[in-house]
């Protein structure tokens, strides 16, 4: 079966009184960690919508590791906080026997990457500005209002010695980057920066990250390495 065969039976299942037919599926390319792909999709009354799914790759294949549980959480949460915008999740096959894996669906916004935008503007001024404005509201989000689920540090001093942990595990993972990352690992603890109040962190905070359109408010979509921390990681 065919992947619109699948998102065909899974609308099936999640809107049982509104026959759809997948009427396009077109994989995207360039994500490291995700399988990604734009649907169009026809009601049975005549309206046309376009959707994108975040996926995940077959186990092993991935570059990275997320939780797609917790991106799912975080994407019904963010609506309510009054921080940033993004992109409405609509559904999720949380066990993948629909989709073939978990995965997320959400509209697709019309919009353009920032980064897009940046590299045909003469004035880059405002737009990083935009930028800037858009890692700080991120970072502002009330963290009471977030998940139950999203672990919360006990305070900025513990937050920062389970990062330099992190390294440390992996160093012993991997003999063969272990000395830069023991190295890394001693610089960071000699020289920890003062600290402050801790923040929702996107985790991959950059502009083609960042949707802009006309008249529209910046979406931010990618949310699946967002955590509670240190908000300068961002930077």
């Amino acid at each position: 079966m065919d992947m619109s065969q699948r998102l065909q039976r899974f609308l099936a299942a999640v809107e049982p009184d509104r026959p759809a037919e997948v009427v396009g599926y077109q994989p995207i390319s360039g994500g490291y960690s995700r399988i990604s792909a734009r649907a169009s999709v026809r009601w049975a009354d005549g309206t046309e919508e376009t959707f994108i799914l975040r996926g995940d790759p077959p186990a092993g294949s991935g570059v990275f590791v997320s939780d797609r549980a917790a991106e799912w959480a975080l994407l019904q949460a963010l609506p309510g906080l009054g921080s940033v915008a993004t992109a409405r999740a609509r559904w999720y096959d949380s066990t993948g026997a629909h989709l073939g894996a978990p995965c997320i669906v959400m509209d697709c916004a019309e919009a353009t990457s920032l980064q897009a935008v940046l590299a045909d503007s003469e004035d880059p001024g405002p737009l990083s500005d935009l930028f800037v404005d858009t890692a700080a509201a991120i970072h502002r989000s009330p963290l009471d209002r977030l998940p139950a689920s999203m672990p919360h540090p006990a305070d900025w001093s513990s937050y920062l010695d389970s990062v330099l942990d992190t390294y440390d595990r992996v160093a012993a993972a991997h003999p063969a980057v272990a000395p830069v990352l023991r190295h890394i690992t001693w610089w960071a603890a000699a020289h920890r920066p003062p600290p402050i109040p801790l923040g929702l962190v996107h985790g991959d905070c950059q502009p083609s990250n960042i949707l802009v359109a006309d008249g529209e408010p910046p979406l931010v979509i990618d949310w699946e390495f967002a955590h509670i921390g240190d908000p300068r990681e961002d930077l």
